[in-house]
């Protein structure tokens, strides 16, 4: 039985190896069958490194991506397709140590294209970001995960940061918004920033807007010849808290207030949410971010883990 096996092995091996050879005589009989060869090999190559999703090109590399739950400094993050998605909170921005690297889809990061990373929604999606401090506004891509700093909420591009007026500070605090229909098929069918988004900066359609150009002595945008128009929204109230905790019995809001003395004043505040009320313990509001930021390290290093910073 074992020389029976054997040898239908070798004799498979013999005639794998007579068709092989046959194939590569009919490759090499002419240049044309050649050139053929090589250009399916080129196209199949070209497809690898830049997927086409419902005739749509997405980039180079680029996938369509909700991602599975990922743990970062022990925090766990659960991306998933939110249609409701409106948040406040800080946004960064990240340039030339990425520029040129893959981001979490597979796109290659261009830090002069408006895109953005974000922790979970999905990649690419279409978020509007909106300066809480000026009003500027605009549209952008999610094609990467981040930040994971101090609750940071949005990282954008260079050239975001730019738009929105706070690349030289290098925070801002923001509104982030997914705009139009965000089912898979729409965010898988319009992966590509288009140029009229790239030269004009949407506002929120439920906002009476004004526009104007930006002023061309503006220093971040002044060697720009063709600056595009940024969109205004009405600046709207903007406070910096750090939120330690919400509970739905007032005692223990009241527990963790009372721990919470040595680092500061705090507020307990209600709020009705699911037609449920909650009482959230809060300290501030702070002056700025950096403030913010040096606070929330202080009772986090102090055993308060679950601190984070809340625009309101």
């Amino acid at each position: 039985m074992i020389y029976e096996i054997n040898y239908k092995i070798i004799f498979s091996f013999k005639i794998i190896s007579i068709y092989l050879i046959l194939f590569i005589l009919f490759i090499l009989s002419s240049c044309s069958t050649t050139q053929l060869a090589v250009d399916v090999i080129k196209k199949a190559q070209k497809e690898i490194e830049k997927p086409i999703v419902d005739g749509k090109d997405l980039g180079p590399g680029g996938v369509y991506k909700i991602g599975k739950p990922y743990i970062i400094k022990g925090v766990r993050y659960v991306p998933k397709l939110d249609l409701n998605y409106d948040k406040t909170g800080i946004a960064s921005w990240y340039g030339k140590d990425f520029h040129g690297k893959r981001t979490a889809n597979g796109e290659i990061y261009n830090m002069n294209a408006l895109t953005a990373a974000h922790k979970t929604l999905p990649m690419p999606t279409y978020v509007q970001v909106i300066n809480l401090d000026n009003g500027r506004s605009i549209v952008v891509r999610v094609n990467d995960r981040g930040p994971f700093v101090n609750n940071r909420i949005i990282d954008m591009s260079k050239r975001g940061a730019q738009l929105l007026g706070f690349q030289k500070q290098g925070l801002a605090k923001v509104r982030v918004k997914v705009i139009g229909d965000t089912s898979e098929s729409f965010i898988s069918k319009k992966p590509n920033t288009t140029k009229e988004e790239k030269d004009q900066v949407i506002a929120a359609p439920i906002k009476v807007v004004t526009s104007k150009p930006i002023n061309e002595k503006s220093n971040s945008l002044k060697d720009n010849k063709n600056t595009p128009i940024i969109a205004l929204e009405p600046i709207e109230s903007a406070d910096i808290y750090i939120q330690f905790g919400s509970f739905i019995l007032y005692n223990n809001a009241n527990k963790l207030s009372a721990k919470l003395t040595p680092f500061g004043e705090t507020k307990i505040t209600s709020i009705i949410h699911n037609e449920k009320e909650f009482f959230r313990v809060r300290m501030g509001p702070i002056k700025n971010i950096e403030l913010a930021d040096m606070k929330l390290e202080e009772v986090i290093q102090n055993g308060f883990i679950k601190a984070k910073i809340i625009i309101d």
